[in-house]
Order: C-alpha cells, then sequence, then structure tokens
C-alpha cells in the first residue's frame, strides 16, 4: 500500500471519530440545562435522570378545613417536556400522574394544619431527582355544637307518666355534626352506630333541695373510660329522698346509650329504677309540669376533627320534662 494511500485512509477513520464524539457532546449540551440523556443500542436518545425542574409553578388552593387542592400550572423553560407530574405529601403520594393545569386534591387532612407538597417531573418512565415545593394551612374547622336537647316520656305500652322519671323515658343530644363516639365511651368505634345497656344513669338532687337536680352517667360496665357531662333538670322535684335527705340518687341500671351516626344523635333511654333503700331515694310522687333543662358536655367529648363541642352547653324550651 502506497504512502498516499495510507494516508488518506488513515484520514478517513480520524474524521468519523471526530465526527462521532462531537454527535454525542451535542446531544448532551444542547439537553444539560434541565436533563441528563444517554444514547441506546439503536443511536435513539432517552432520558435516564431529570434534574430539578427550577421553574415549575405550582398552585394550593386550600378548599376546607379538610381538602387542598394542587394544580402545575407552568412547564420548564427548556429541556423535554414533561408528560405528567408526581404530587406528594410528605412521603405520601396524592397523584402518581397528574396533567398539567389539572387539580389534584388532596383530602382527608387535618384542621388549622401545614402540608407541604414536593412536585416532580414525569418524563415517561423517569422521575426528576428534585422538585418545586409549596405550603399550604387547612381552615380551621367549623365549631360543632348541640343543635337539640329533648327529655320525652315513654310513649310505648306501658307509658310513663308526664313530668316524671321513668323506665324508658329517653334523653337525646342530637349535635350539629359527626362527633368522634369513642370519645363518648372507649370501647366505641368512630365509625357507625354504636350502643350500649350496660350504663347507670344517676338523678340526684342537693340537700335541702337547695338546687336543682341533675342527671348523670355514673357507671358503665363495658367502657373502661367513658365522658358524657351533666343535666341540669331545672328543678329540685324529681327525685325525693326516702330518708329526709335530698341528695340520695335514683339510679337506673341498665340504660342504653346509643350513637347514631346519620343523625348525630346521643340518645340515653333509662333502664330499670333503683330506689327506696339505704343509698336510694324516691321518684318524686307528684308530676313536674315544666322546666328548663340544660345539658352541660363533659370536655373529653370530641367532634370528628378531635375539636371540643363549643358551645358547651345547650338548654331546652321550658316544657314539661320526662
Amino acid at each position: 500500500m502506497t504512502r498516499s494511500r495510507l494516508a488518506s485512509l488513515t484520514g478517513r477513520r480520524r474524521a468519523v471519530v471526530v465526527a462521532s464524539c462531537a454527535a454525542v457532546v451535542a446531544l448532551t449540551g444542547i439537553a444539560s440545562a434541565s436533563w441528563l440523556t444517554s444514547r441506546t443500542a439503536n443511536g435513539t436518545a432517552r432520558a435516564t435522570s431529570v434534574q430539578p425542574v427550577a421553574n415549575a409553578s405550582v398552585s394550593l388552593t386550600v378548599a376546607s378545613s379538610t381538602e387542598i387542592d394542587v394544580k402545575v400550572i407552568a412547564v420548564p423553560a427548556s429541556g423535554p417536556t414533561p408528560s405528567s407530574y408526581l404530587i406528594k405529601n410528605g412521603a405520601t403520594t396524592v397523584c402518581a400522574t397528574a396533567a398539567l393545569n389539572a387539580t389534584c386534591p388532596n383530602t382527608g387532612l387535618t384542621a388549622n394544619t401545614q402540608y407541604t407538597y414536593n412536585v416532580f417531573s414525569n418524563l415517561n418512565s423517569w422521575v426528576s431527582a428534585g422538585s418545586a415545593t409549596a405550603s399550604a394551612t387547612t381552615q380551621a374547622s367549623a365549631s360543632t355544637g348541640v343543635s337539640a336537647l329533648t327529655i320525652s316520656n315513654k310513649n310505648s305500652a306501658p307509658a310513663g307518666t308526664a313530668g316524671k322519671t321513668d323506665s324508658g323515658d329517653k334523653i337525646t343530644i342530637t349535635f350539629s355534626a359527626a362527633i368522634k363516639a369513642s370519645t363518648v365511651c372507649s370501647a366505641w368505634s368512630d365509625t357507625g352506630n354504636q350502643s350500649s345497656n350496660t350504663a347507670t344513669v344517676r338523678i340526684v338532687g342537693t340537700p335541702d333541695d337547695s338546687g336543682n337536680d341533675a342527671l348523670t352517667i355514673n357507671a358503665w360496665s363495658g367502657c373502661a373510660t367513658f365522658h358524657f357531662g351533666s343535666v341540669d333538670l331545672g328543678s329540685p322535684s324529681y327525685q325525693l329522698s326516702s330518708s329526709g335527705n335530698s341528695n340520695k340518687p335514683v339510679e337506673f341500671t341498665g340504660s342504653t346509650i346509643a350513637y347514631d351516626a346519620t343523625a348525630h344523635s346521643l340518645t340515653i333511654t333509662l333502664g330499670t329504677a333503683v330506689t327506696n333503700d339505704s343509698s336510694h331515694g324516691l321518684i318524686a310522687s307528684t308530676a313536674v309540669s315544666s322546666s328548663i333543662a340544660t345539658w352541660t358536655v363533659d370536655a373529653g367529648i370530641k367532634d370528628a376533627n378531635n375539636a371540643s363541642i363549643n358551645p358547651p352547653t345547650k338548654a331546652t324550651a321550658n316544657v314539661q320534662q320526662f
């Protein structure tokens, strides 16, 4: 082979190597602003990892005390366009493939709490190493109060005597929203209707009838911890003592306590009366024509957002109770 032929071939090989290197450098240089790329076996480019998208803009809308809506509203200035976005609240994935300008709702949150969101860019099967970040605080929850308190006479046979406490009489407390039933009775679930017929309800007066009689839950078998509060019955004349001491109580054992998760109501149905012994007084023989009863909630009862019941009292109209 002549020197001139050898020199010609060598020059071509050098040209091929230089051209090939130049192609790779050019590809990497063009994409390196936002994305790293590599060359596949067939020569096409693909993303191997994605650097942070610095100018991705995230919009957060506080929808309620339990929901924040997340939306990506801008795309990176350079590099391949993301196919979708991964939205995370801490370690929790809220939306795996959110589209640009699409609302991604994060529900089931706690009221008056700050949440931080990281938004990563998806490029086909690759996810960005960095993220755009935004934070928002949920609304404070609306207070759950007591919308109604009613004390009713047993209306099924044999009916009780209106104005006197009898087995089967009911005390119904209706809340303005759901409560955590487990804060009433620790054995109860916070889901669905709950009921127990193992409570002892007590009606007790004050010495010399100096104050109104009060209704409380004195004991509750099966509930290691229970909360109710007390009902001021608005009169000292529902209970009497068998020995002249008016703070001897009347008790109703086997009373039923039930929570209706749909109506948000707590109902006490009086059980068997225990009266007229060394420890118990008497049910008054004369009916009380009317009184204003007032329930004061135990501070341990919480609503579905674990907030206190507010306001913590509720009164009936001036009507005949029981």
